[in-house]
C-alpha cells in the first residue's frame, strides 16, 4: 500500500519557532531588537560623554547576547536577562540623572534606553523563556514608538526649556569641552566679577562646590551664570554628573 504524499500535514511542531510564537511576532525577535537598541545606546554615549566603563561593558555584553540568540536561543535569552538585570542596577545612577533633564537630549534619551527600555528587555526575555506566543509584536511596537516619542520630547525641550546668558566683557568664563573643564585649575574670580560656564559639549554638566552648597546645572550647549557668595579662599569644584568624576578644578576667590 502506497502512502498518500499529497495529504495535507497539520502537525508542524518541529518546524515551529521556539515557544510557539509566530515568525512575524516572536518574543525572540522583540528581545533581539530591543536589546540591540539598548546596547547601541550604551556604546554610542562613550565617544560623546567620555569613557564610562560600566556602560561600555553592558553595551558589549548586550550585543554579544543578541549575536548568540539565533544560534542558542536559551543561552541568549538568559544572557540578555542577566545583562539587563545588571544594567538596570549598575546603570541606574546614569539613567536617573539623564531622565531628570529632558533639556539635554543625549542624556535624556540615554536615560530612557538605559532604564525603562531595559526593563522591557527583561520582560521580553522572560516571555521568550516561558514560551509565550502572544504580545511580542505589540510590546515591540509600543516600546519603540514610545522611545521615538520621547526623543521628540527631548529635542523640543532642548529648545524651549531654559536659556543661555551672554558673557559680558569682564566676566570670568569657564569652558567645558570634551568632558573637561578647560584651564579649570586656573580659575580665579575677584569680588564683583561674574562667573559664567560655557558648556560646549552636547551633554549636561554641573558646576558643583560640595562644601559650599554650590550646585548649578549646565545644560548641553548652554552658557549659564554661576551665582557665587563665597568668602575669599580656594575651593575645589567638580562636575557631579555620574561618569564625569574626572572633571575637577580649583576656584580662587579673591577679596
Amino acid at each position: 500500500m502506497t502512502a498518500d504524499l499529497t495529504a495535507p500535514t497539520t502537525d508542524r511542531t518541529n518546524l515551529d519557532p521556539p515557544g510557539g510564537s509566530t515568525p512575524d511576532g516572536s518574543w525572540d525577535r522583540t528581545l533581539a531588537i530591543l536589546a540591540a537598541v539598548v546596547a547601541v545606546a550604551d556604546l554610542a554615549i562613550q565617544p560623546l560623554a567620555g569613557l564610562i566603563p560600566p556602560l561600555l561593558a553592558f553595551g558589549v555584553l548586550g550585543l554579544a547576547g543578541v549575536a548568540v540568540l539565533p544560534r542558542r536561543p536559551k543561552v541568549g535569552r538568559i544572557g540578555l536577562l542577566v545583562v539587563s538585570l545588571l544594567g538596570t542596577a549598575g546603570g541606574a545612577p546614569f539613567a536617573l540623572a539623564g531622565l531628570a533633564h529632558p533639556e539635554s537630549p543625549i542624556d535624556f534619551v540615554h536615560g530612557v534606553t538605559s532604564l525603562p527600555l531595559r526593563v522591557v528587555v527583561m520582560v521580553a526575555a522572560v516571555a521568550a523563556l516561558r514560551g509565550a506566543s502572544t504580545g511580542a509584536r505589540r510590546t515591540r511596537v509600543v516600546a519603540l514608538g514610545s522611545l521615538a516619542g520621547l526623543v521628540v520630547v527631548a529635542v523640543v525641550s532642548s529648545f524651549v526649556v531654559g536659556s543661555s546668558v551672554a558673557a559680558d566683557p569682564g566676566d570670568v568664563v569657564l569652558r567645558t569641552e570634551g568632558a573637561v573643564f578647560v584651564d579649570g585649575d586656573q580659575l580665579a574670580v575677584a569680588t564683583g566679577e561674574r562667573l559664567v560656564v560655557d558648556n560646549a559639549d552636547p551633554f549636561r554638566h554641573t558646576f558643583t562646590i560640595e562644601d559650599a552648597g554650590v550646585d548649578v546645572e549646565i545644560p548641553a550647549g548652554r552658557t549659564v551664570e554661576v551665582p557665587l557668595d563665597l568668602q575669599p579662599g580656594t575651593y575645589d569644584y567638580i562636575c557631579a554628573v555620574p561618569g564625569h568624576e574626572a572633571m575637577t578644578g580649583t576656584l580662587e576667590v579673591g577679596a
